[in-house]
């Protein structure tokens, strides 16, 4: 730290025991050096030096021992230089000092990291004469910086100062200097640092390898190079996600073909949810890649997770409000391209709702559309309250959704587990609906009876014509 350079409330506790304890007078006299005038502040040293730095324009070091002379008296350091001042102010400097040689060499650190980043190699060339490259700041250390962003030069800098390419910091952060390269498909950094001995199956916190992280962001050319390396392309992250599993959520195709082709197992599950990469595809909207498991994996079309979705359902579980429209799309897609390949309509889920029910539920309007053209099953009841889809439209106040639902055929007159129609969920939740959903009922009461009138008069017509050889008889 320089010495003009402003002091920070992290100063503050070293302060305090620096200068501490003070008498009541040297306390007052601090305070009225720091705090003139204002008499809110607290009776505490740390009081008295977190409103001075919060508070003066310019708190820096030279100021605040400025400030600090008062508290020596005049007869004690009067002839002696600064430097050796006796009391507090001699206390302060030696401890400031100290601080001082600490936070000029965390700056340092930082600084190198930074530059490592940043590409800057004659920067971090002069900082390595003054720091190891194995420091660590914020759970980042040099090379992992410099690969991260592909700096292959500063990479080989580093590793020809001793920096430790299987170095990984601590905590569910911390990720070798392989993995960073290989989640930003830094081919070039990743051969270097496989070629200097790092652990092709080295892991971060949550147990994500490198080839996990190349699969994911869809880096099909260094997911080869790390195959051909020998990485494990079973391994198992935290929550048993294997590559194909990652890379069937991150939706890259090449990268899918990759991994199937060195016959990456499709069929294995999630231990936690029952899930497979089919399921992981779908819930992400990565339609491609659901075509893709299908023809060339042979994934079950219609496989049930633990809590029985189907792909199909995922689609629809995964496409949340909050997503953007180009995500969007890819869940729509999704499921057509589900729909049209065959996909049952109607499975129900362990709380017995089916696709059709979530898409009511979640305002999937679009999606509804085609589960209904394809003739989803408007009438299923769910096993937790016996409502069916009109029933979900209902009490979200979801007139298009209802108002398709109704016309495409919807049992108004269905009752719930509470003996309740569509009709009066609709009276709690949307006048609107209620309304659209009563004069429905009434035509459809209507419709019913003149039905009802046409097959009277259509039966008395045959009643006559069978009458009518008989009255000629007898005349």
């Amino acid at each position: 730290m320089s010495w003009g350079q402003p002091l920070s409330l992290a100063d503050v506790d070293q302060l305090v025991q620096t200068l501490g304890p003070l008498t009541e007078e040297q306390l007052k006299t601090l305070r009225a050096q720091l705090c003139p005038g204002d008499v809110s502040v607290g009776d505490t040293l740390e009081d008295v030096l977190l409103y001075w730095i919060e508070h003066e324009s310019n708190p820096t070091r030279p100021l605040l021992q400025q400030k600090l002379q008062a508290l020596v008296p005049e007869s004690e350091g009067a002839e002696l230089p600064d430097e050796s001042k006796p009391g507090i102010v001699k206390r302060f400097l030696g401890a400031f000092s100290e601080r001082g040689k600490r936070l000029v060499k965390n700056a340092e650190i930082k600084d190198l990291i930074d530059k490592c980043g940043k590409g800057n190699r004659e920067a971090v060339g002069d900082l390595l004469t003054k720091v190891k490259p194995n420091v660590v700041d914020n759970r980042q250390t040099p090379l992992l910086a410099a690969s991260l962003m592909g700096h292959l030069d500063i990479v080989k800098d580093l590793v020809a100062a001793k920096a430790d390419v299987n170095f990984v910091t601590e905590g569910r952060a911390g990720r070798p200097a392989l993995n960073a390269a290989c989640s930003r498909g830094r081919y070039e950094v990743a051969e270097y640092l496989l070629d200097q001995g790092a652990s092709v199956n080295a892991t971060d916190g949550d147990q994500f390898s490198a080839l996990h992280e190349a699969t994911f962001n869809g880096h099909p050319r260094v997911a080869k190079l790390l195959i051909e390396r020998g990485a494990d392309i079973e391994k198992k992250s935290n929550d048993g996600s294997t590559a194909l599993m990652v890379a069937s959520e991150g939706g890259d195709v090449d990268t899918v073909k990759l991994l199937l082709e060195h016959r990456a197992n499709s069929s294995h599950r999630l231990p936690k949810w029952g899930r497979t990469a089919i399921h992981s595809a779908a819930s992400r909207g990565k339609a491609k890649v659901v075509e893709l498991l299908l023809e060339a994996a042979d994934c079950p079309i219609d496989d049930q997770d633990s809590a029985g979705a189907t792909p199909l359902i995922m689609a629809l579980i995964g496409n949340t409000p909050g997503k953007v429209a180009r995500a969007r799309a890819g869940y729509l897609e999704t499921v057509k391209f589900l729909v049209g390949a065959g996909a049952n309509l109607n499975i129900q889920d362990k709380t017995g709702k089916t696709v059709l029910m979530f898409a009511a539920k979640d305002n999937r309007l679009e999606e509804a559309k085609v589960l209904v053209e394809a003739g989803a099953d408007l009438n299923i009841q769910d096993q937790e309250k016996g409502w069916s889809a009109i029933f979900f439209a209902a009490e979200k106040a979801d007139v298009p959704m209802a108002q398709l639902l109704c016309e495409a055929g919807a049992n108004l007159d269905l009752r719930n587990k509470k003996k309740k129609s569509v009709l009066d969920v609709a009276k709690t939740y949307s006048p609107t609906i209620h309304e659209m959903l009563e004069k429905a009922s009434q035509r459809k009461v209507n419709l019913g009876r003149i039905k009802a009138e046409k097959r009277l008069i259509l039966k008395n017509k045959e009643l006559r014509m069978t009458l009518q050889p008989w009255n000629n008889n007898v005349h």
